[in-house]
């Protein structure tokens, strides 16, 4: 892992692979490796396809793999397989009902195919959970704004800027 990620870092790919692969073969249970496998081609390399089937293998190995779960809901939305982002999305919401990060990524989800109603609800469940949860509160802003509710996306950009920490107050003063 350490060869991967500092193959990763130095922008060489191809090797970071190379070495996930020799860890997947001598650990063929390692859901890890496949993990990452399928993250280096989607963040990497852009080559979702090959991210599905790793992605895919690391849930074989632990069907109760969240991680897996998300980043195959964005592999799929970058796919434009719009109903399959949402299936692993809403799986990873079943494993992780508590956590506000599902729901933010469903939201976003949704933002990114048109149904800004679906996203504000989601990133609404997700600030419930998590009500100082950045990423949901200006997530929910943008889609007020989008929808031209200024007052309402203002209020959320205010909540950003009284946060306790200065980057989410930097971000709200961003916005």
């Amino acid at each position: 892992y350490i060869k991967s990620l500092e193959a990763w870092i130095s922008g060489n790919l191809t090797q970071a692979i190379k070495e996930l692969e020799r860890i997947a073969e001598r650990y063929p249970e390692e859901k890890e490796a496949f993990m990452w496998l399928g993250f280096t081609y989607r963040s990497g390399l852009r080559r979702n396809e090959e991210a599905v089937r790793y992605l895919n293998k690391a849930i074989e190995i632990d069907p109760l793999y969240k991680v897996a779960y998300l980043l195959l809901a964005y592999v799929y939305n970058d796919l434009g397989d719009f109903e399959k982002s949402i299936w692993a999305v809403n799986k990873y919401i079943s494993l992780a009902p508590d956590e506000a990060n599902p729901y933010d990524t469903r939201a976003y989800l949704y933002a990114c195919n048109g149904k800004l109603d679906q996203a504000i609800e989601s990133y609404k469940k997700a600030l419930k959970i998590k009500p100082d949860f950045w990423w949901s509160l200006s997530g929910l802003g943008n889609m007020y704004l989008f929808k031209r509710e200024y007052v309402k996306a203002e209020s959320c950009y205010q909540k950003l800027c009284s946060g306790s920490d200065k980057d989410t107050r930097s971000a709200g003063r961003l916005y």
